[in-house]
């Protein structure tokens, strides 16, 4: 077995949920800042739906040798310190994001990885603000990075 017991399951659930809430709270402490931002958060709605893609499907939006992704825009939803220290190319961190936000091409939202809630937070932000064509990249940065794929920093 890999090591990990029940409490130590137990524990990283309690973790997680931990960190989700901060994260809420700190969006919800930004948006009191920005009347705009607020409209974006969407609490108190109903759960909006985004595509859910993968690496392949990324890689075909993407034009790596421009570094940018033509007709979309791709959002990081990790925090700004590991945004610097590397992100998909093109890539811009959802703080940067400002309203109004884009009603043509795609916005392409990731996080860290499939067990980050961060980008689905963020992409369904983009729906509720009435963004038309949003996905999250489930694989995230870790599966950007292991697949020795560009990265700029």
């Amino acid at each position: 077995m890999l090591g990990i017991t029940k409490t130590d399951l137990k524990e990283l659930s309690a973790a997680q949920m931990l960190a989700n809430w901060l994260i809420l709270v700190l969006l919800v402490a930004v948006s009191q800042a920005s009347p705009a931002l607020l409209s974006l958060s969407g609490i108190g709605g109903s759960s909006p739906t985004y595509e859910r893609i993968g690496l392949p499907l990324l890689l075909r939006s993407l034009d790596l040798k421009a570094s940018r992704a033509p007709g979309c825009l791709l959002v990081d939803a990790r925090s700004l310190d590991d945004y610097r220290l590397g992100h998909i190319p093109g890539a811009i961190h959802f703080e940067k994001v400002a309203p109004p936000l884009p009603q043509t091409g795609r916005i392409i939202v990731y996080c860290e990885d499939v067990l980050c809630s961060r980008a689905a937070f963020v992409a369904a932000a983009f729906v509720r603000a009435g963004s038309p064509d949003v996905c999250v990249y489930t694989g995230g940065w870790n599966e950007w990075k292991t697949s020795n794929l560009p990265v700029e920093n």
